[in-house]
């Protein structure tokens, strides 16, 4: 597992943030698994990839469960996307009628 989730969850304890909960888990636009192509020395650089696509600077490939931005948040006031070229799968995310993004 890549280290951003251990390095997420220590700064979170670390700064007493218990109103944080970290999940392991890729907003996209459905509840399932894609395959996060880990990259070599670049933790912010991992994506989201096609089964068995793999460029020069892919470690590995591990599979990571999915879900709708909707399904694991009740509200947001701000959100700060940077999600490697997916942002159209975090933002189309979810049920047409959530209330989360105004898709106007």
């Amino acid at each position: 597992m890549p280290r951003n989730f251990s390095l997420l969850s220590r700064n979170i304890t670390l700064n007493e943030y218990d109103h944080i909960t970290a999940d392991r888990l890729a907003i996209a636009t459905d509840i399932g698994e894609q395959h996060l192509a880990v990259k070599r020395g670049n933790t912010g650089g991992h994506s989201i990839v096609e089964q068995k696509q793999q460029d020069s600077d892919t470690v590995s490939q591990i599979t990571v469960e999915t879900k709708p931005l909707d399904s694991v948040v009740d509200a947001v006031d701000v959100l700060k996307v940077d999600v490697e070229g997916a942002e159209d799968q975090v933002l189309r995310g979810g049920s047409p009628s959530s209330k989360l993004i105004d898709r106007s």
